[in-house]
């Protein structure tokens, strides 16, 4: 599994459901085969490729049926199954920026979901005083849940029992 920062997205000519074995194998074998130090030969869709997990160790078991074995339609004519044991995570800083970058717009957006009904429909320069309405509203909304946080679910600010 990787994740390439900064990098341009892959341009394909056709749906990944119609892409051919030796299609596959051009895109995804750099990174199964070489260890990812070695960056020599690589195809361009290997380019500047930055692992997050990595397999350190694991088991692949492969059964295929024979001619005379394969009587059953219904039963599948290759089986394949893989156990990994160990994995190594590795993020560097410019991936561990991105996920913050990633968790910042999600809270950004619950945020806003949370007090996009108190916003009203007019524009600012319409009616400035339902703006500044909003704004109070918003925050004191915000600052309720975070009481509701600190003190519990079905707790109020006026009713904990903090010491005096």
């Amino acid at each position: 599994m990787y994740h390439d920062s900064n990098s341009k997205p892959w341009k394909l000519d056709k749906k990944w459901r119609i892409f051919t074995p030796k299609e596959w194998i051009e895109i995804f074998e750099d990174g199964i085969n070489e260890p990812s130090n070695s960056r020599r030969n690589l195809s361009g869709w290997a380019e500047d490729r930055n692992y997050l997990v990595s397999p350190i160790n694991g088991v692949l078991k492969y059964h295929r049926l024979g001619n005379q074995e394969r009587n059953d339609p219904n039963i599948p004519f290759e089986m394949a199954s893989l156990i990994v044991s160990d994995v190594s995570l590795t993020v560097n800083e410019v991936q561990y920026h991105d996920w913050i970058r990633l968790v910042e717009v999600i809270t950004r957006y619950k945020t806003y979901i949370e007090v996009s009904h108190l916003r009203p429909m007019v524009p600012v320069s319409e009616d400035v005083s339902s703006w500044w309405r909003y704004a109070a509203r918003a925050g004191l909304q915000q600052t309720k849940m975070c009481y509701r946080f600190l003190l519990g679910p079905n707790s109020s600010p006026m009713s904990s029992s903090l010491p005096a």
